[in-house]
């Protein structure tokens, strides 16, 4: 009998360490039936886009999802909003942005760095209305009313744009003044992507946006 090298049985075990071998890795949960209550006239008129402008100030606990086939991902963050002022905090780096600058702290050795980049934003659903309102010739349609995290009534809103690979889906909580509880991007299958609110308060504390006091600036190397 032919036996099989050596480097081919090593090959395939760091393979699969690599590509399976990831924490917190997600399995995909079966996608639930759309059962859509009806809009009414006034909510199938409301302007959209200028409600994505007018986001209210909010602080809530983020999960992400994400999933491509063979393997996915998905993780718990505190996130927040106030004026042009957003932050993430991951537990173990927090990172603010405001319109002007981005920083980012480490609460283990009290350090943070400062870019002044234009306040890209941060990586949550306040991220994802910012770069929406950035794009030319996207369109907003209302598909209907549904519960989310089964706390929050909202409207279901697709999002539509030019040379779209994937379809957006935004869901504007109508008790939240509208406030965008959820989203999700589902591609070609078996790709999707999803984002939620939890424990969602509209009072946001100012010192959440506020780099706190006893921390200082990394120095910068030159």
């Amino acid at each position: 009998m032919r036996h099989r090298p050596l480097y081919l049985f090593f090959f395939i075990l760091i393979f699969g360490v690599v590509a399976f071998g990831q924490p917190k890795v997600a399995k995909p949960t079966p996608e639930p039936t759309r059962k859509l209550d009806p809009l009414s006239d006034v909510e199938k008129s409301l302007d959209y886009r200028k409600l994505l402008q007018s986001q209210p100030d909010y602080v809530a606990d983020e999960k992400y999802f994400y999933w491509e086939g063979f393997g996915g991902f998905s993780i718990v963050n505190k996130v927040g909003r106030k004026g042009p002022r957003s932050f993430q905090d991951t537990g173990m780096i927090r990172v603010l942005a405001d319109g002007e600058r981005t920083v980012t702290m480490h609460p283990a050795s009290k350090n943070f760095e400062e870019v002044k980049d234009g306040g890209k934003a941060v990586n949550n659903l306040s991220g994802l209305v910012t770069q929406l309102l950035s794009r030319e010739g996207i369109t907003f349609v209302p598909l209907g009313i549904m519960t989310v995290n089964g706390k929050y009534p909202a409207i279901q809103v697709e999002v539509k744009g030019k040379d779209a690979k994937r379809q957006v889906f935004l869901y504007f909580a109508k008790d939240l003044k509208y406030l965008v509880v959820a989203s999700e991007s589902i591609g070609p299958p078996p790709y999707r992507e999803t984002r939620q609110l939890f424990n969602v308060s509209l009072e946001p504390a100012d010192d959440l946006f506020q780099i706190p006091t006893g921390y200082s600036a990394t120095p910068k190397h030159t």
